[in-house]
């Protein structure tokens, strides 16, 4: 705690060396620094007489808020340095959450009667309102945090709650891009996305929007879009119910790491049925969320993110289920590996998941009708392929080869059995 304390102070000469010089006046940030740093150490004394039973997320929350809070007060301060009729409003005070500690869930009806009793009038008004994000408070009082991504999510949750023309995300690149732009230099902008086509590639990796901050404007159906605010003059991504047809093959690739394979084998699901519902009444019960599920007629393969409760989870498929689970990858045939590989230039997808027999799903996914490339490109493959798409010229060339390449993957996948 000792060490902790020394933090706090020092928080404080960082917070007052980089925020004082963009005020006239000193004297309001100096309390405003010292009413939350007080409130902070308020907490770590809290924190130890927490015992080992829980408590900790609770106060963490509390920490953790107070950064969204002084800069949300900082920035309206600073605002109105500069001629704007600046409002702050306390996130806390209009974005009522449940209980679930550092990964927080709004409740949207209490939220939405908050936000709408408040903002549009102060907007009407003319002022121009600042708010943290990331942060909000239980219905107690309590301050709450909504975990990762959570400050793209609180825009989105105000900006529907109170039923805005457009919901603006303004991050550190020029829009959704068609790549990792660390890993792919080339790599630009998208002008345009579906909801689902951003839903996805949020949920599969995709580093520029988290998934939970399309949900609120997908409900209400209000354009996201994202901007660079580092260059307010680029157009960025509109993000919309149905995005006009696009002349890119491939609009985006997104990759995620540390992910977990797990492959489900049981002769009981041959001919059967509830087993599937059986299988994923284990994650339900140990909350754990599936991202990609394939089956056959004795398996079930499928990915997860989390992997703290897997020794239990697989403990429970084998007692109740008499199967045997374990960690794996699906893999083609060395055949069809060997002749997917043969391609001049060379695929990088040799590991892909089981997939059915259809020619339209390839097709789908060549052309650009689909953008859900972890169902094909093994977790382990993908910094390979973006090495691979950089190594050959950029996302333009891997673009280009895509198009050339299109009928001769057509007709290999004619080729049945094309998985074995």
């Amino acid at each position: 705690m000792p060490e902790a304390r020394r933090l706090i102070d020092g928080l404080r000469d960082d917070l007052r060396r980089i925020i004082a010089p963009l005020l006239t006046e000193r004297t309001p940030l100096d309390t405003l620094l010292e009413t939350h740093l007080e409130e902070m150490r308020g907490v770590l004394t809290r924190l130890e007489s927490v015992d080992a039973t829980g408590g900790e997320s609770e106060l963490s929350d509390a920490v953790l808020s107070h950064g969204e809070r002084i800069s949300s007060v900082a920035m309206t301060w600073i605002l109105r340095e500069h001629g704007v009729d600046a409002v702050h409003l306390d996130a806390g005070d209009v974005l009522v959450t449940n209980e679930d500690f550092t990964k927080a869930t709004p409740l949207p009806d209490r939220t939405n009667t908050r936000l709408r009793a408040t903002i549009p009038s102060l907007c009407d008004a003319g002022q121009t309102v600042v708010m943290g994000g990331f942060i909000g408070r239980t219905r107690d009082g309590r301050p709450s945090t909504l975990g990762r991504g959570g400050s793209d999510y609180s825009a989105s949750i105000v900006g529907a709650g109170i039923g805005a023309e457009e919901i603006q995300i303004w991050t550190d690149v020029d829009g959704v891009m068609t790549a990792d732009p660390a890993l792919v230099p080339d790599a630009e902008s998208v002008p345009g996305l579906s909801f689902d086509e951003a839903s996805e590639l949020a949920y599969f990796g995709g580093r520029v929007l988290h998934p939970s901050t399309m949900l609120p404007a997908v409900e209400k159906n209000i354009p996201v879009r994202v901007l660079n605010s580092r260059k307010p003059e680029v157009d960025g991504t509109l993000i919309v119910g149905n995005s006009p047809p696009s002349s890119l093959t491939i609009k985006s690739i997104a990759y995620k790491e540390g992910i977990t394979v797990i492959d489900i084998r049981s002769t009981r699901m041959l001919m059967a049925h509830g087993f599937l519902a059986e299988i994923f009444a284990v994650f339900d019960r140990h909350r754990i969320a599936v991202d990609v599920v394939a089956t056959s007629e004795v398996s079930v393969s499928l990915t997860v993110d989390h992997v703290d409760k897997l020794d239990v989870v697989t403990y429970s498929w084998q007692k109740v289920m008499g199967g045997e689970a374990g960690f794996g990858m699906l893999l083609l045939g060395p055949r069809a590996a060997e002749r997917l590989e043969s391609f001049t230039p060379p695929w990088p997808i040799p590991k892909l998941f089981r997939m059915a027999k259809e020619q339209k799903i390839l097709e789908d996914i060549f052309r650009g009708k689909t953008i859900n490339t972890i169902s094909m490109l093994a977790v382990e493959d993908a910094l390979d392929a973006l090495r691979w798409i950089e190594n050959i010229g950029g996302g333009k060339a891997m673009i280009a080869r895509a198009e050339a390449n299109f009928s001769v993957v057509a007709a290999w996948v004619a080729k049945p059995p094309w998985v074995e």
